[in-house]
């Protein structure tokens, strides 16, 4: 499964502290974020998730909030990037082919049994979880 960009201000799932919008597939591999991955931040925080059950996740182009690399949010409304490969096989990769730049409360969370980055900045104001 290919898909170029993703731009996502979050469906209508909610939950505390904020709304998340999620893309679940069974794929063998999917490629995703040709175009880059943005995730439009705003009160009460926005998380995006992105897992695949079966296979393995290659990201293809850069994390962006706001529709900057390197981001920021805000305190209490933090943007959360999750990506879950491999998860009822327990097998996936997760594979980043750009470097990563995390702003101000902008948090990556990656569950895999293998994860490939080239290069990881968090030093755009701190407050990161990885």
């Amino acid at each position: 499964v290919n898909i170029d960009r993703i731009n996502t201000k979050a469906d209508g799932t909610i939950r505390v502290g904020g709304f998340k919008a999620s893309l679940t597939t069974n794929a063998a591999h999917l490629h995703i974020g040709k175009g880059g991955v943005n995730l439009s931040n705003q009160a009460s925080g926005r998380t995006l998730l992105v897992e695949n059950l079966t296979g393995n996740i290659t990201v293809d182009g850069p994390l962006r909030v706001n529709n900057q690399v390197g981001g920021y949010a805000l305190a209490g409304s933090s943007a959360n990037f999750e990506f879950k490969a491999g998860v009822d096989t327990k097998n996936g990769t997760a594979t980043f082919n750009n470097d990563i730049s995390l702003g101000r409360f902008v948090n990556l969370k990656v569950d895999a049994h293998t994860a490939n980055f080239k290069g990881i900045d968090t030093g755009n104001g701190g407050f990161n979880t990885l």
